[in-house]
């Protein structure tokens, strides 16, 4: 009886690219294009966060290293005469965070429509924000709360491009200071009067929402 095994070439493995990509590898995964390729790493967590996915402290290593690894193993295919590798890292990193990014916009909008129909998850939203820090309350309870708020303020503020533009990061789940900034490219100044107007919209709000939204608005400066 002949063992299967004794047909198969234990040396080579079919999934690995050719020996010429392996030293392409090899040569181009430097100290320089890992740290390139983690600063673009790091412009995309953003993204990734605002889309309600949680990052782990070392995502952006993560990302890096599993580029690396995943076109080492073959897994994610590199051509070394079309591109550097440097690109193709970061086309790499692009594709996982989009992907991510993608799954948590429609995981919370199930959340949203969850929490926008039933009227006990709204009051429980609403008490959350409005009596405890944001930590203590579920994060997508909080998400559903900002982007009922951003809903809201949106249709009171229709003539403000600023305004516009800061709450449609608030309904993509960014609420962080810097983040909103990159994504509008408002000054810190015109980020600053921008709050002070949606604050002085906050009155006209239903009344389940005003002291949220004063609370979010407080804590966005």
């Amino acid at each position: 009886m002949v063992d299967s095994h004794d047909d198969e070439e234990p040396a080579t493995n079919p999934v690995l690219p050719p020996p010429a990509t392996l030293l392409a590898i090899d040569q181009q995964n430097t100290a320089a294009l890992r740290t390139e390729a983690r600063r673009y790493a790091e412009s995309r967590l953003p993204f990734v966060r605002g889309a309600g996915r949680p990052i782990p402290k070392n995502y952006a290593d993560e990302l890096v290293d599993d580029a690396i690894t995943d076109t080492w193993l073959g897994i994610a295919k590199w051509d070394p005469t079309r591109c550097s590798l440097l690109v193709h890292i970061r086309g790499e990193i692009l594709d996982r965070t989009s992907k991510e990014a993608r799954h948590g916009r429609r995981y919370r909008r199930i959340s949203f429509d969850v929490a926008a129909n039933d009227p006990k998850d709204a009051r429980a939203i609403h008490h959350h924000l409005t009596h405890a820090s944001q930590g203590d309350c579920s994060p997508i309870m909080f998400a559903a709360l900002v982007f009922r708020i951003a809903n809201a303020l949106k249709d009171l503020a229709q003539d403000d491009r600023d305004a516009q533009a800061m709450l449609a990061c608030w309904r993509d789940g960014v609420t962080v200071r810097n983040e909103v900034l990159a994504r509008t490219q408002l000054t810190p100044a015109a980020y600053k009067a921008t709050r002070k107007r949606l604050l002085t919209l906050r009155d006209k709000l239903p009344p389940e929402l005003r002291d949220a939204a004063h609370d979010l608005l407080r804590s966005a400066s």
